[in-house]
């Protein structure tokens, strides 16, 4: 019998425990630390700078297109056009010179015979084109600079044999002061006038030393300014052969007058044929000057010496937009005045091809806002109650704007076949409480006068409170003229609640649905537009104009018509009897034969009279870091749209970067939109959660 072997246990030993090893253990992680942060710092470092990034759409979701009417504008292009576009390199951020180029492609592709030059003003290597880009500027202008030169030589030849007349006639004029009458107003003029006559003599040559100034050229100004050189010598000639005109004939009067001091008369019937000789020479001089068409080679001169400009050059023709309308201001801050300075994002479509089609025609539209107002609208105003913005963002689609206070001066005029509209601003609803002002009622009537007579007429509307004073309204009338009723007694407001228990009158709108099938509606449909102390504008009789509805506002349980214009904020409880059971129109358009020929006249009448204020159409809003956008876009578009349309320029009418900008949803319920924030609210952490506890049950397992 034998016994089993049993094998005998194995002894597990414990190694001795090493007191180095902790310490290398937390050096190794410090130094993977150090390393993982190094090399953070290096991939950041390499990912700010632009030429290592890139950016694949393979969708084109994001990629720029023109509007219809730039492509088309582009299609009928003739002749060899250039968009040179002087950016320096250093000055402009990356994002914005990307977006630069990624429009001006565009431009390149749509049309073959449109070719696009990059220059940086501050690299040498661009000088050449730099160069070659003046010399064609002189080539294309060269028949009006030969008429700017002769005429300006002219000019100074003209003013330097003025200046040997004053040398000589001064000193006897100055030896005779004594002897001169003692009284009467032409002595005093006389008296006056003979120290400058005097010091045109020895200091003449400042004046013509400006014009050479001006007429030259250097590394900051690249052109010549024939305007310049025009003015200052022109309105020197001028000014002066009418002193000499007046001194000849007040001259001529006192040869005839035997009470003089013998001296005197001796004097003045030798000298005043020559004085009046000398005056007619001058203004022989001045007239070609003062009838030089202007020059757009010295206003594209003036532009380049601030180094950074977009240049639209045609077969014939050259225009030039400032760097301070294309490209973006790096930040927006509050000026000194409280408002809020708003960044202008490059705006290159819109203005390229306003600027394109600015050389296509022969006069751009004249733009006149006409007014009653004691203070000018162009000038900042307190709390923005201003045209500031209106008239830039016209002038920078190549408008010409013009003032004018009704009762104060004449109308402007405008070039032979160069289309007008006159834009309406009424005064405040607040004044009328005083009852009609005469300078409101020469408004009126201008109006009314240009509406009669066939003009295109933009005219905005405000409520009015002349009828609490038992009066009528004229401005009523005005509108009755294309059949449209403005009910300027009443006022749309809308109370919105601020809690449960609290409400508050608002006395705006909002409406971005333009959806008549009208070129000026396709411009605005969907831009939000906001117009303050808004009426009614209703089509009545159909039979004096084509009309349309261009815009309306919707049926609303909480919106009503006011009366009560002054005690509206009191306002708890919407009226029944007033709420807006229908839409309401706002915006409409109005066509019609011409009084006075075969086209047509073409009036919009707008519910609101403040809607082009800086207040309403310069309102931002943050979009994010330092991006700030319009709040009310669609103010400055309908403007735009509204003055092409009525100018009856159609072409000009296509949508801006103004509102392309910054993508807005619409059709977006109060619904869907609270559904969607309890979604990312809770749903985002949500799924954040699920995911923890799905990794901890499988750590588990």
């Amino acid at each position: 019998m034998t016994s089993a072997r049993r094998t005998p246990a194995v002894e597990r030993t414990t190694p001795a425990p090493r007191p180095w090893r902790r310490p290398l253990f937390g050096l190794n992680l410090l130094i993977f630390l150090v390393s993982i942060a190094t090399i953070l710092v290096v991939v950041n470092y390499f990912a700010r700078r632009s030429e290592m990034r890139w950016t694949v759409d393979a969708t084109k979701t994001r990629a720029y297109s023109l509007s219809p009417q730039s492509q088309q504008l582009l299609a009928s292009l003739d002749g060899e056009w250039t968009i040179a576009m002087l950016l320096s390199h250093d000055t402009t951020d990356p994002a914005t010179r990307r977006q630069i180029d990624e429009v001006l492609s565009r431009y390149e592709r749509a049309a073959p015979n449109l070719h696009v030059q990059r220059i940086d003003p501050s690299d040498p290597s661009s000088l050449s084109a730099y160069e070659a880009l003046i010399a064609r500027l002189q080539v294309i202008y060269g028949d009006t600079i030969v008429d700017y030169d002769a005429a300006l030589d002219m000019g100074e030849e003209s003013f330097s044999e003025f200046m040997l007349f004053a040398q000589q006639y001064s000193a006897q004029l100055e030896r005779l002061m004594d002897r001169l009458p003692r009284d009467g107003a032409e002595a005093d003029k006389l008296r006056a006038r003979t120290p400058l006559l005097a010091q045109i003599a020895n200091q003449g040559q400042l004046v013509l030393d400006e014009v050479q100034k001006s007429r030259g050229v250097n590394d900051a100004r690249p052109v010549p300014d024939y305007e310049g050189a025009r003015s200052i010598l022109a309105t020197a000639l001028w000014q002066w052969g009418n002193e000499l005109a007046d001194t000849g004939a007040l001259f001529r009067q006192w040869s005839q007058r035997p009470e003089l001091d013998p001296l005197v008369r001796q004097y003045v019937s030798r000298s005043w044929s020559e004085y009046e000789k000398q005056a007619e020479q001058m203004h022989r001089a001045a007239d070609p000057l003062r009838r030089l068409p202007p020059m757009e080679l010295s206003r594209i001169g003036t532009e380049l010496q601030n180094g950074e400009a977009a240049l639209v050059v045609g077969p014939d023709r050259a225009t030039i937009i400032p760097a301070g309308q294309l490209l973006p201001m790096v930040s927006a801050s509050n000026d000194v005045e409280g408002g809020i300075a708003f960044d202008r994002r490059f705006r290159g479509e819109q203005l390229i091809s306003a600027a394109i089609r600015s050389l296509q025609l022969d006069h751009m539209p004249m733009v006149v806002f006409m007014h009653a107002e004691p203070q000018p609208l162009f000038a900042r105003r307190d709390q923005q109650f201003d045209l500031v913005g209106a008239k830039l963002v016209l002038e920078s689609s190549r408008f010409e704007v013009r003032e004018w206070r009704v009762g104060s001066g004449e109308p402007p005029v405008a070039e032979p076949g160069q289309p007008v509209v006159w834009v309406v601003m009424p005064p405040q609803p607040s004044r009328s409480f005083r009852g009609m002002t005469p300078e409101e009622q020469k408004l009126v009537n201008e109006v009314a006068l240009r509406i009669e007579r066939g003009d295109s007429v933009l005219l905005n509307m405000y409520p009015n409170l002349l009828h609490r004073l038992g009066q009528k309204n004229p401005w009523e009338a005005v509108g009755a003229l294309v059949g449209l009723q403005m009910d300027t007694t009443r006022a749309v407001y809308e109370l919105v609640r601020t809690s449960d228990s609290e409400a508050q009158v608002q006395k705006w709108q909002w409406i971005s649905t333009y959806d008549a099938d009208h070129p000026i509606a396709r411009a605005v449909n969907g831009r939000q537009t906001c117009f303050g102390a808004t009426i009614g504008v209703r089509p009545v009789d159909p039979a004096l104009s084509r009309m349309t509805v261009l815009a309306a506002i919707p049926p609303n349980d909480q919106a009503w018509l006011e009366r009560d214009l002054l005690g509206a904020d009191r306002v708890t409880e919407v009226p029944v009897d007033s709420v807006l059971v229908e839409p309401l129109p706002v915006v409409v358009a109005s066509e019609r034969r011409h009084p006075e020929g075969s086209s047509t006249q073409r009036i919009v009448a707008v519910g609101s009279g403040g809607w082009m204020m800086s207040n309403l159409a310069d309102a931002v809003v943050s979009v994010g870091g330092e991006r700030i956008a319009l709040s009310n876009p669609g103010n400055y578009e309908l403007m735009l749209a509204s003055i092409a349309w009525l100018a009856h320029q159609d072409d000009l009418i296509a949508p801006s970067p103004i509102s392309q900008e910054i993508a807005r949803l619409t059709g977006v319920s109060d619904r869907a939109r609270t559904m969607w924030s309890w979604m990312l609210l809770t749903g985002v952490p949500g799924l954040c959660l699920m995911f923890g506890i799905a990794m901890w049950s499988y750590r588990r397992m």
